[in-house]
C-alpha cells in the first residue's frame, strides 16, 4: 500500500516542523485533529502506510501529525534544570516551559492557519519518546487548555523531581478533560546504573497514582511490552497503536487496561 497523504518540511522561528498531511486535507473545508510529536518525523515517517490502513477501515479518523525537530532535546524536553546523570554529560537545561509556549502560542495557531488544523483541545495531542513523554506529560499539566490528549512512549520518568510532580499533580489529572497513553518495555532498565534502571517500576508507579486518583480506563491506559529495551525500534512500533487508542474509540474493556497496565506480547 502507497501513502496516498504526504509529508512537508516546513520552518516556523527557524525550527524545522515535518507534517504529515492526511489525503483529504485540502480537498474540501474540514479541519483536522492535531498530534504534535517530538523529535522531528521519527516516530511516524515509517508509520504513515499503517495510520493510513486505519483511516480506512474507520478506526482512526485522518489528522494531521506534526513532528517538531529539537534544537536542544536535553534542554527543551525538560521541565526545570537538573544535573547530569554521570558527569561527563552535560546538565539538564528546563527549558520545557518556554518550549511548551512555542508549540502552543506559535505553532498551533500557524498549523490551524496554514495546514487545517482543527485546534481545539479535545482535537490536539502531544506525543514523544524517553525525554519527550516526559515533556509531552508536563505540556498536558501544565497546559490543560491546549492539550487534550497526552501519549507518553517510555516517558523519562526518573527525571528528578518528576514523580514528586506526578504525585501533586494526580489529582488535577483527574479532573482534566485528558486521555493519557503510557507504554513501556519492561527490560528497558537492564544494564543501567543511574536511575534509569527503574524506567519499567516508575511508569508503571505513575501509571497507578493517576489511577488511583480516578482515572479511568477510558482515559488511561498503560501497555507493558514484555522484553523491549528503551530503544528506537520500540518506540517506533508502539506508535500507531497509541495514536489509535488517544484519537480512536476505546475497543477494550476495563478488565483489559487496568493496573498494573496490559502486557504486549
Amino acid at each position: 500500500m502507497l501513502m496516498k497523504g504526504s509529508l512537508i518540511k516546513d520552518q516556523l522561528d527557524n525550527r524545522e516542523v515535518t507534517l504529515y498531511i492526511p489525503p483529504s486535507c485540502g480537498a474540501c473545508s474540514l479541519t483536522f485533529p492535531l498530534l504534535l510529536v517530538q523529535d522531528g518525523d521519527s516516530l511516524f515517517a515509517s508509520n504513515t502506510e499503517l495510520l493510513e490502513c486505519s483511516f480506512a477501515q474507520g478506526k482512526l479518523p485522518e489528522m494531521i501529525i506534526a513532528g517538531v525537530k529539537p534544537v536542544n532535546r536535553l534542554n527543551e524536553y525538560t521541565p526545570w534544570p537538573a544535573p547530569a546523570l554521570v558527569p561527563e554529560r552535560p546538565d539538564f537545561g528546563g527549558e520545557g516551559p518556554a518550549y511548551i509556549r512555542f508549540l502552543a502560542e506559535r505553532l498551533l495557531p500557524y498549523l490551524q492557519t496554514n495546514y487545517y488544523a482543527d485546534g481545539r483541545r479535545e482535537m490536539t495531542g502531544i506525543l514523544g519518546a524517553s525525554l519527550g513523554g516526559l515533556l509531552s506529560y508536563y505540556a498536558g499539566a501544565v497546559r490543560p487548555d491546549v492539550f487534550g490528549r497526552i501519549g507518553l512512549l517510555s516517558a523519562s520518568l526518573w527525571y528528578r523531581g518528576m514523580m514528586d510532580f506526578i504525585r501533586q499533580d494526580a489529582p488535577a489529572a483527574a479532573r482534566r478533560d485528558q486521555r493519557l497513553y503510557m507504554s513501556v518495555g519492561t527490560r528497558e532498565g537492564e544494564g543501567k546504573e543511574t536511575v534509569q534502571k527503574d524506567m519499567p517500576a516508575l511508569n508503571r508507579a505513575a501509571f497507578e497514582l493517576l489511577a488511583g486518583s480516578g482515572l479511568g480506563p477510558d482515559r488511561l491506559r498503560l501497555d507493558m511490552e514484555e522484553g523491549a529495551f528503551h530503544e528506537q525500534s520500540s518506540f517506533v512500533r508502539r506508535f500507531p497503536e497509541a495514536v489509535e487508542w488517544l484519537f480512536g474509540q476505546p475497543t477494550e474493556t476495563a478488565d483489559k487496561v487496568s493496573a498494573p497496565g496490559r502486557r504486549l506480547e
